[in-house]
Formats: C-alpha cells, structure tokens, sequence
C-alpha cells in the first residue's frame, strides 16, 4: 500500500515524503514473510526498473517512510522486543506521538536488514522531520482540553450528589 501527502504519518507535512507499508503473513510452511518482504525492500533499495536495468538517480526523488509489519517465529530468542522467539514489528498508535515509532522501526528494520543500512542515514536536522505535527500537536492539546473539563464535570457533579 502507499499512501503520499495527507497521511497521518506524513508528520513534518513534507509534500515528497511518501509513506511506504508492507506487510507480509505466511502460513506455515508456505515460505518466511522476512524473505518475502526482503525483496520488495531490496527493489525500493535498488531503485531498478521492472526490466532490471538501474533507475535514474534523480535529485527529486521522493524520501520514503517506509512501514513493515509482520511477525515471524525466530530461531533463537529475538532481540528485538516481545516474547521469546517472536520477532513483530507493529504499527504506530495514532493517539501517540510518532517520533519514537520511527527510532524504533529505524532499530528494527536496521537489525533485520543491515545490508540496508544506507536507507537511515544520519542527516542534519533529523529530529526537526521527526517532530510531530502541528495538527497532532493541536489534537493532542485539544484532548487534554476535554479530559479536564470532563474530570471537573465528574468532580462537580460529584459534590452535588
């Protein structure tokens, strides 16, 4: 699936960020979702054509954010979070802020595919694009507006009672 600019995850509002997910189960014995997923992210990596020879390599290229979620039973116990021998990965939770989502899926897909590493180059002015947007932000605000007047609603009607 991909979605572009408007997406909830799109936070620094940047109209060439696209916004990747792949997603992957496999039933047992009908493969690994890891290698299935391995060479989606090695086409996006490689920036090839369908026919194979190398894609240009233009400076306007979109940035992608890019979204993998699966669960596989691991060899040996994981050490990406979770139980022992699960290796998941989830989506973020819209009610949070997304900056720590995006370490944390950075770490993950790192260790998963280091030979991928390049993808999460550090660059200058990194947390700005991390930051979360000003409508979450305002949504946000908004909702501990009505947690407080609802708590003092409670807290009134209480007294009375």
């Amino acid at each position: 699936a991909l979605c572009v600019e408007g997406n909830a995850l799109n936070t620094c509002a940047n109209e060439n960020l696209v916004v990747i997910y792949m997603s992957c189960r496999a039933a047992p014995g009908c493969g690994d979702p890891k290698a299935q997923l391995v060479g989606a992210l090695s086409r996006l990596a490689c920036l090839q054509e369908l026919d194979g020879s190398p894609g240009l390599d233009l400076p306007d290229l979109p940035m992608a954010l890019l979204c993998l979620y699966y669960t596989q039973e691991a060899p040996e116990p994981a050490v990406i979070g979770g139980e022992s021998r699960i290796v998941h990965l989830g989506g973020p939770d819209a009610s949070l802020g997304f900056r720590d989502t995006v370490r944390a899926a950075t770490g993950c897909v790192s260790q998963l595919y280091p030979e991928h590493g390049n993808l999460f180059a550090e660059a200058e002015g990194k947390d700005e694009a991390l930051e979360d947007s000003e409508d979450e932000a305002e949504t946000s605000y908004l909702e501990r507006v009505l947690q407080s007047v609802s708590q003092t609603k409670i807290d009134g009607e209480a007294l009375e009672g």
